[in-house]
């Protein structure tokens, strides 16, 4: 029983060697600093992976200085061997935003996670920035928040008001594993029926649940020539935050969907 207790702790110590010789923290060569805005990386570990790539983890503080906020930068990050050469460049990763911008005067951290087959053991780590991203570049946005309404969530007047600025049609689209089935409603009933079911969705949860083949919707058109146009996956809502494509279920949207599946069949 010793010899097997002993065999095993002998077996984790091997463990944590092997782990500790796969990589390790970087010394830190500088900051960079681009219209104001600086960018000091805070630390850096890298691992050699079993496939023989090199993961990199750092830690970056971004602070703004500039006149204006930001949404974003686009940066290098570069590793150096002990003689201060570059072994490895990143090129063009990006940070950006959720939706608010960085203020004038404030900082954020944020985690870089790049990983290359890279030739050589690096010793130190350098970030540069490229290019900035402002709010004249990539205007913030509205992220819809738990509880709002269809015209909140989506920012959209036509969908705030939709019970006084009733559609005049709205069309139905329906995937059926690949077959789509469609309807186009101009009756003014079924419109007010359809209007007041969308009057009443809200945002129930955020949902990661992206189901293939089974895109559906809804586009309302508008007296103005405007129209709407509501994507569904499966049943949730889709909504493209900048390059990111975001779901989000709904409160009360069974009746809408059962009413969908009446008038397009």
């Amino acid at each position: 029983m010793r010899m097997k207790k002993l065999c095993s702790l002998m077996m984790i110590f091997c463990l944590i060697i092997g782990l500790c010789a796969c990589g390790g923290k970087l010394q830190i060569d500088g900051s960079s600093t681009l219209r104001g805005v600086n960018a000091v990386v805070e630390s850096c570990r890298v691992e050699q992976q079993k496939t023989g790539l090199t993961a990199v983890t750092a830690g970056i503080t971004l602070t703004n200085g500039s006149e204006s906020g930001i949404m974003g930068v686009k940066y290098d990050l570069i590793l150096l061997d002990k003689a201060g050469e570059e072994l490895y460049r990143f090129e063009n990763l990006r940070y950006t935003v959720e939706a608010v911008p960085v203020p004038v005067g404030s900082s954020v951290k944020i985690e870089a996670t790049p990983r290359y087959r890279i030739e050589g053991k690096p010793a130190a780590v350098r970030i540069e920035l490229r290019e900035l991203i402002t709010e004249e570049d990539m205007p913030p946005v509205h992220v819809p928040q738990i509880g709002e309404t269809l015209g909140e969530a989506l920012d959209n007047e036509h969908l705030r008001n939709i019970l006084s600025d009733l559609p005049t049609s709205i069309e139905i689209r329906i995937d059926r594993s690949g077959t789509e089935s469609s309807a186009t409603i101009t009756d003014a009933g079924t419109i007010e029926r359809f209007a007041t079911l969308l009057s009443q969705l809200t945002i129930a949860a955020e949902s990661q649940e992206f189901v293939t083949d089974n895109y559906n919707g809804l586009t309302l058109s508008f007296a103005d020539g405007e129209s709407v146009n509501l994507s569904l996956n499966l049943k949730n809502l889709e909504c493209r935050i900048y390059d990111t494509l975001r779901l989000y279920e709904l409160g009360g949207f069974d009746r809408v969907w059962q009413l969908m599946q009446e008038l397009s069949e």
